[in-house]
């Protein structure tokens, strides 16, 4: 297999891979039917996962809705 292909499969895997992956993610698939703020949160987690990442942290990042 190659590197692209190992990476892309990893990537794919990432949201299932951890404990807590269930209750992360249907709060942020309806983040996405608010029109605004709903997309601005989820651009946030996506930065907040992109650093996780980057530091080699494996588990999702907690989800914080304050």
């Amino acid at each position: 297999m190659t590197a692209s292909v190992r990476l892309l499969t990893q990537a794919l895997r990432y949201p299932w891979q951890g404990k807590g992956w269930f209750y992360r993610l249907p709060p942020l698939a309806l983040l996405q039917f608010v029109p605004v703020i709903g997309q601005i949160i989820l651009v946030g987690y996506g930065q907040a996962i992109a650093r996780a990442i980057y530091r080699q942290q494996w588990a999702l990042p907690k989800l914080h809705l304050r």
